[in-house]
């Protein structure tokens, strides 16, 4: 985004960024945004809010976009009806193994075209092929795999994709609070930018504990997620790593350690993250102290990031 991006506006740039988020991340229209931003003393209308939304969404998806680690190999295609302008066309999607969006295209057919035309956003976009492609058993791509030569796995069964299934309902939710889209472009501008911050903020809560999920609040993008300055209310960055210093009994300095180490390891990459155990935040914090005290700790800490990733499921937690 450039820097000047922000000129003319009234309100400054945590505001702007803040109400987005709210949109982009929330089932909200713009008048309950509206509301939020009001119960915190920001006086903005619904249609400054829509306008912030068109000017900034689509630069604040990339730079999640941008951040996201690679995703799996294992890719799940499917297509869903949706009514715009009164017309029927069919919303293409492609997720990975663990659910997250890889792409969307909003198009008119249901054909081959239509199917190669998402390969080839996908391949472009990725930067690499699938080892395995699961799809229901629409033809369409089955010729399209043909036409662009794949080598990858082709799975097709009834309850095989249900990953790509269960992706439609948070566009099925907003399709709901906004009335259907109006118009093809408005609707992939809007699906472009939801799908990068539900992956970025969607944090599976049921995978890993609670303290670490405070520590992956705190160290989240900022693409999108800058607090509000002090006169709405909100607390600070600073001010929640403090009284998390406070409760965890840790110095401030050793925190801040911790959550650059947190997300320099990575553990909560969609494609890295294990399923049978649960990080520890002392351990981030041994860490966090090994790097304040030894010089070496650097490679020793990645050679213990390295172990960690590689245990099987069932392992034990990992403690220094």
């Amino acid at each position: 985004m450039a820097p000047n991006s922000y000129r003319r506006h009234r309100f400054p740039p945590p505001i702007i960024r803040h109400a987005v988020w709210l949109y982009l991340r929330f089932t909200l229209s713009y008048r309950d945004v509206e509301d939020l931003l009001a119960e915190r003393g920001v006086e903005v209308s619904y249609e400054t809010v829509r306008r912030w939304v068109l000017k900034f969404g689509s630069a604040f998806a990339e730079g999640l976009r941008r951040r996201r680690p690679r995703p799996g190999s294992r890719w799940h295609l499917d297509e869903m009806v949706v009514r715009i302008g009164g017309e029927q066309m069919y919303l293409w999607r492609a997720v990975d193994h663990e659910g997250e969006v890889l792409d969307i295209v909003v198009q008119r057919g249901r054909d081959k075209r239509a199917a190669l035309k998402l390969m080839r956003n996908l391949l472009e976009n990725q930067g690499f092929a699938p080892t395995v492609i699961v799809t229901d058993k629409l033809r369409s791509y089955a010729a399209a795999f043909a036409a662009l030569d794949l080598a990858a796995c082709y799975e097709q069964g009834l309850r095989r994709n249900n990953r790509a299934e269960v992706s439609h309902q948070p566009v099925r939710r907003r399709e709901r609070k906004m009335q259907r889209f109006k118009s093809a472009g408005s609707a992939q501008r809007f699906l472009s930018a939801h799908a990068a911050v539900d992956n970025t903020f969607n944090h599976q809560r049921h995978l890993i504990s609670r303290r670490t999920l405070r520590l992956f609040r705190l160290t989240r993008p900022r693409a999108i997620d800058e607090p509000i300055n002090a006169a709405t209310g909100a607390l600070t960055c600073q001010r929640r790593a403090d009284q998390l210093a406070i409760d965890d009994a840790k110095p401030r300095e050793m925190v801040i350690d911790a959550f650059r180490i947190f997300r320099q390891g990575g553990f909560f990459a969609k494609s890295q993250r294990p399923r049978s155990w649960k990080i520890d935040a002392q351990f981030l914090y041994h860490l966090a102290w090994q790097r304040r005290h030894d010089e070496d700790a650097v490679r020793k800490s990645d050679g213990l990031f390295d172990a960690v990733r590689d245990e099987e499921d069932g392992g034990p937690v990992v403690h220094p």
